[in-house]
């Protein structure tokens, strides 16, 4: 039992102790967590630290430079201070020159000042003596044109004078038959006076009286009317044989539209025969002319027999049996001449199924000597056809064109069948 208790005594110290070391465990725990934070805020500190140490070995490095900048720029402005020093001073001596050559200049002026108020006195002298002269050129000029108007008075007087003697001598002439330029010497004479004059003018008159009216233009109007005649007889057989050329072109022309006339239609008469069959499946049809004597002012009849019915008036046909009539004499007209396109526009509209059947057998023989054109919406004639082309709107608004090649369609459904 002494054992025991004293192996208990040991076991309590060793749990006392086991407590205490704890207890130091715990405080050994706190101061590390204290140590730990101390060291992450100097770690904290350091990085601040090196940073701010950084920061300014960058600023230091700067300073350095824009030291080392401004010494150069000190240097840079203190030789261009050296160099604007030396243009200064050189400006300066340029600056001296030119206030010399100003005050030269200054003293010229002056002395051109002077000049030119004596040019100026001179000039006005002589500003007056120019108006002067120059009004003085004005009253002679008005006299000059006073002097010339009187003068263009006195020619256009002596102008008239001349012509009224020279018209006084052709009438002498004309009524008395005599050159009274002799007269003109009298009135040189010392001794002829007016009186006189009028005395013998009074004596002529009277002489002329006695003689009565003469008609002094009677030659004239004589030679004028023969000339006028002589005219209008050429202008009569020009126009006469104007008339005649006339006539004959007019007489050509009618007997060559005669003659053609009867051979077109002989030509659709023929060209009738090869139609009508094609379209009625027999029958015939015949244009004649109303009037045998006088071809050109006669008038065209349009006869039809159809199979098995006598011959009529193409105003007692159906409907039907009209537009194949219709089409006959058109394409009758048409194969007397053909072109190298034939455009039809709904002409198959009034024809029923078996008039179109018809109507495709002549359409395939004309597409041997000419390309056809046809519009129409029907399609038993659309199925003669070899090209298709129509307009669809597959979209509102948006038309767009269509063919289709139907002779490649053939061949493409004849090869599926074979």
């Amino acid at each position: 039992s002494q054992a025991v208790d004293q192996a208990a005594a040991e076991l309590e110290g060793a749990r006392a102790r086991m407590a205490g070391l704890e207890q130091e465990l715990r405080v050994s725990e706190g101061a590390i967590s204290e140590l730990q934070g101390q060291l992450e805020e100097v770690r904290v500190k350091q990085a601040r630290a090196e940073a701010s140490l950084a920061a300014v070995v960058s600023e230091e490095a700067e300073m350095e430079r824009r030291l080392s900048r401004l010494k150069g720029e000190l240097e840079e402005g203190k030789r261009s201070e050296a160099q604007l020093s030396k243009e200064l001073r050189r400006r300066e001596g340029e600056l001296e020159e030119v206030e010399r050559r100003l005050q030269a200049r200054r003293e010229e002026v002056v002395t051109a000042e002077s000049s030119l108020e004596e040019v100026e006195e001179e000039y006005q002298r002589t500003r007056a003596e120019l108006a002067s002269l120059q009004a003085m050129g004005r009253k002679k000029s008005q006299e000059i044109k006073s002097l010339e108007r009187s003068l263009h008075e006195v020619e256009i007087r002596l102008t008239e004078l001349v012509q009224k003697r020279e018209f006084i001598r052709r009438r002498g002439v004309e009524l008395y038959n005599q050159d009274i330029s002799s007269v003109f010497k009298e009135w040189e004479d010392p001794d002829f006076t007016p009186e006189t004059a009028q005395r013998k003018i009074r004596a002529l008159e009277v002489d002329i009286d006695r003689i009565g009216p003469v008609n002094l233009t009677a030659m004239e109007e004589h030679e004028a009317l023969s000339r006028r005649l002589e005219y209008l007889l050429e202008q009569r057989q020009d126009l006469e044989s104007s008339m005649e050329d006339l006539q004959r072109a007019v007489k050509r022309i009618d007997n060559t539209c005669r003659r053609r006339l009867r051979d077109a239609l002989e030509g659709i008469n023929d060209k009738l025969a090869q139609v009508v069959p094609v379209l009625f499946n027999g029958g015939s049809a015949e244009l004649s002319l109303t009037d045998s004597e006088d071809v050109l002012e006669a008038g065209v009849d349009f006869m039809v027999r159809l199979p098995g019915k006598k011959v009529q008036h193409l105003g007692l046909l159906s409907g039907g049996e009209k537009a194949l009539a219709a089409l006959a004499l058109i394409f009758s007209i048409y194969l007397l001449k053909p072109s190298p396109f034939c455009l039809l526009d709904e002409v198959d509209a009034p024809l029923d199924e078996a008039n179109t059947l018809r109507f495709n057998r002549l359409i395939k023989d004309i597409a041997t000597i000419c390309q056809v054109i046809i519009i129409t919406h029907n399609q038993k004639v659309m199925e003669v056809a070899n090209t298709l082309y129509g307009v669809t709107m597959e979209k509102q608004g948006v038309s767009k064109l269509v063919s289709v090649d139907l002779v490649e369609r053939r061949g493409d459904l004849e090869a599926a069948r074979g």
